[in-house]
């Protein structure tokens, strides 16, 4: 009986030990390149997912911006009698002399499309929602309207900035017909697009890239009617080829070319740019 006891008692010891044996041995050389091709198959299919979805967050948060870029235009002509910012009147010299709170300074009467977001930020507080998420921050920075202001990404679409008739090839007339028109002369708020984003960072597979007009890149852009949604530039109404804001070519016809979609709408603010051509 005794013998029987001391046997019984010896079991439990011999099991531990061949257990201790096994987790000491570990893994085997076979079984740790198994392991590890398991977990690079793994995160080969994963990756792309986790790509997709930075890239869609990236998209959402660009689109926050320019919406909120937007609604700094509408405050500024909330303010000023419905137009968008300026800050020199045309006239007829090219480049004009324009007025800043840090200084005059020589531009283009089109570059009101970009430089309008001196004028935006200091009603949105800060400069970062001009940037666009992904791209890098800016190398310059002015101080107007006592805020740091930097210039924008999202572009104003250059039919604030001329006479309806300077946007059709058969009426336009140069810089004679330059000047701002009101945000409330949209006659097709939901068709009309008012903003666009001109340079995408989000994409980070085609890296920093100029999205109009022959890329097929979704860019945030915003609507008269203050809504915000991705659209491909080269698929919208396209604009009209305007000889004093393009490179002269050796064409016959100009007619023949298009214009940027937004920016030379045909007719202006009284165009659309998404609907039915």
């Amino acid at each position: 009986m005794k013998a029987q006891l001391f046997q019984n008692n010896l079991a439990p010891a011999h099991a531990r030990s061949r257990v201790s044996a096994v987790r000491a041995r570990g893994f085997t050389l076979v079984e740790l390149l198994i392991s590890l091709g398991l977990i690079a198959v793994l995160l080969s299919l994963m990756l792309p997912a986790l790509s997709g979805s930075k890239t869609r967050a990236l998209a959402t948060s660009s689109l926050g911006r320019i919406r909120e870029m937007a609604r700094g235009v509408q405050l500024y002509a909330d303010d000023h009698k419905e137009f968008p910012p300026t800050f020199g009147a045309p006239g007829g010299d090219d480049p004009i002399m324009m007025s800043f709170d840090f200084g005059p300074a020589r531009a283009e009467w089109f570059s009101h499309s970009a430089l309008y977001s001196f004028a935006v930020i200091p009603y949105l507080g800060t400069w970062r929602v001009a940037v666009p998420p992904g791209a890098p921050e800016p190398e310059k920075f002015w101080e107007h309207g006592g805020t740091l202001v930097t210039d924008s990404a999202y572009r104003l679409s250059w039919t604030l900035y001329a006479r309806p008739e300077f946007f059709d090839s058969d009426t336009t007339a140069g810089k004679s017909q330059h000047g701002t028109q009101r945000l409330s002369a949209v006659l097709f708020p939901s068709d009309k697009g008012l903003m666009h984003q001109y340079m995408i960072y989000h994409r980070p597979e085609f890296g920093p890239t100029f999205a109009c007009c022959i890329v097929d890149i979704p860019t945030p852009v915003a609507f008269a009617d203050h809504s915000v949604s991705e659209h491909i530039l080269r698929r919208m109404i396209p604009g009209v080829f305007i000889p004093s804001v393009n490179t002269t070519l050796p064409i016959t016809d100009i007619r023949t070319l298009d214009g940027a979609p937004i920016d030379q709408t045909r007719h202006g603010v009284r165009g659309r740019d998404r609907g039915p051509a």
